[in-house]
């Protein structure tokens, strides 16, 4: 027979009769926030001071291929060195165009200061950009990239893209025609 054990006896203990609290700011801790920026690589340009770790640094160089890429000063495998985290400005750009088809093939022009920054629309060329194309249709449909080229429009650089598309009507395959909207996902690579 299991046996229980009570006790009449409660004690109360309270707390400190008094609560201090000092409030100080405390020596200065090692930096780590500093946010620096310049012209290329972090790893290979002088930025005027030996950074700390977790620093941030931001490639301005317009001409460079990281520009606006964010560093971080980081240690990997025992070496402190710069790597890159991300692209600031993102280098994704969308596009629907109601294009009209003939004979199968729609051509489309965007203008190169919708895709990149300002400073890069003179120097961009075809094999930095990736285009993903899609049309939306009631029927099946085959859709191609024909032809890519930087063309100057009014003054303006712009990316020619011409689309190709056939669709499958009554079991046979024919090129679309009429209008449709392409749209169009561009990647700087």
């Amino acid at each position: 027979m299991t046996e229980i054990y009570s006790t009449d006896q409660i004690t109360v203990l309270g707390g400190p009769s008094k609560i201090s609290i000092d409030l100080d700011i405390g020596p200065t801790g090692k930096r780590g926030s500093y946010w620096f920026v310049g012209d290329g690589n972090p790893n290979l340009a002088t930025i005027g001071q030996t950074p700390n770790l977790l620093d941030m640094y931001i490639n301005i160089d317009p001409q460079d291929e990281d520009y606006l890429s964010l560093y971080q000063y980081l240690n990997a495998d025992g070496t402190n060195s710069w790597s890159k985290l991300l692209n600031i400005v993102p280098n994704l750009a969308s596009k629907s165009a109601n294009s009209e088809f003939i004979g199968g093939n729609a051509q489309i022009l965007i203008p190169l200061i919708s895709i990149v920054p300002e400073d890069l629309v003179a120097t961009i060329t075809i094999d930095k950009l990736n285009i993903q194309k899609s049309i939306v249709n009631n029927l099946p449909i085959i859709v191609t990239i024909k032809s890519l080229e930087i063309i100057t429009d009014n003054q303006v650089r712009a990316l020619k893209v011409v689309v190709n598309a056939i669709e499958l009507v009554s079991s046979e395959w024919v090129e679309v025609v009429g209008d449709k909207v392409v749209d169009l996902l561009i990647s700087v690579v």
